[in-house]
């Protein structure tokens, strides 16, 4: 794997203690909410709809990863929002493990492993 690689970052919260079937529910959320912020919000022929397209051409590389808790979670969105990155919050109905409301997981945008990085370089593997 490159730093030119386009991926997706997706990062759970470890103070949840999700199943592992929860888990897997809220990635797909994640992969299926990012993709549609870029959607909603990228212009037309912008480049996030390039590494988008470059995503799914190839690999659909996705890496998973954890903060501790809420509170790590809201500092990497502001960090996100600052270096304009999109990025979609998973947040649970409550139908089963979480309580409704829960913002469980989030899903950042297709893009280079090296624009992505600076954000995430701290956090662990899932």
């Amino acid at each position: 794997m490159t730093d030119n690689e386009v991926v997706m970052y997706l990062v759970f919260r470890a103070d949840l203690n999700m199943p592992k079937g929860k888990i897997a529910a809220q990635a797909g959320h994640a992969v299926q909410l990012a993709m549609l912020e870029i959607d909603n919000r990228a212009e037309p022929a912008g480049r996030d709809r390039a590494f988008l397209r470059e995503w799914e051409d190839g690999s659909y590389t996705k890496i998973a990863l954890k903060v501790a808790d809420e509170a790590e979670l809201n500092a990497l969105c502001a960090a996100l929002d600052k270096g304009d990155l999109l990025y979609a919050r998973v947040v649970d109905e409550g139908r089963t493990v979480v309580e409704a409301g829960t913002t469980t997981a989030l899903g950042i945008q297709p893009l280079p492993r090296s624009q992505v990085k600076p954000y995430v370089q701290k956090l662990k593997l899932l």
